[in-house]
């Protein structure tokens, strides 16, 4: 399923070979840092889900307002201070603009609810593409490697280290033939026997 130069053929015609052996290494210098990148890419994407996650914690937390209702009542004790001569003017604007604030961010916080849910759906969408590249690059490292399907015997060898491979997955048809393997256990003859040899025990 890869394309590639092969870098390693450890088997010659007449080997005898076992189901999973390698019997052909393909270069895996320009697989390596393509796995490597994909997975800076999956951490990168998963770190950017956890941003956004925390963020929405944040939100629903500042949504909540937890601190309005200590606020209000200082600003309404300020008030009333205010008004008995007991405090300065400052004291009660101060508690004041605490409580605005706060509105304000419970408020800006309501909004930023939509905004980061719709951050968390692209950063999961980005990890599953992420993750999807990631498994296709090492697939594609791992066939780089090919063992043999079977147990048997190398017929023929049709390539030599050095020579580039395409892969079927590009080519079709059309994709290099690297060696024939054969399972030798049991053999069909096909030939012609004269008439006067059949009836003879061979």
């Amino acid at each position: 399923k890869a394309s590639g130069i092969i870098l390693k053929l450890p088997v010659n015609v007449g080997d005898i070979v076992r189901r999973g052996q390698v019997i052909c290494e393909l270069d895996q210098n320009d697989l390596l840092p393509r796995v490597r990148q994909a997975r800076a890419s999956l951490n990168m994407a998963e770190a950017a889900l956890e941003s956004a996650q925390a963020d929405l914690k944040r939100n629903t937390l500042e949504a909540s307002g937890p601190d309005i209702p200590f606020l209000r009542r200082d600003m309404e004790r300020a008030q009333q201070i205010f008004r008995e001569g007991i405090v300065p003017q400052s004291t009660r604007d101060d508690a004041v603009k605490n409580y605005e604030l706060a509105v304000n961010r419970q408020q800006q916080a309501v909004v930023n609810l939509g905004v980061t849910r719709a951050a968390i759906s692209r950063a999961t969408a980005q990890v599953e593409q992420s993750r999807a590249a990631l498994e296709q690059t090492e697939e594609d490292l791992r066939n780089a490697t090919i063992v043999s399907p079977i147990d048997g015997v190398v017929l023929s060898r049709y390539c030599e280290i050095g020579d580039a491979v395409s892969s079927i997955l590009v080519m079709g048809s059309g994709a290099t033939v690297i060696m024939t393997l054969g399972d030798l256990q049991e053999v069909y003859v096909k030939g012609k026997v004269d008439e006067s040899d059949i009836g003879q025990p061979l």
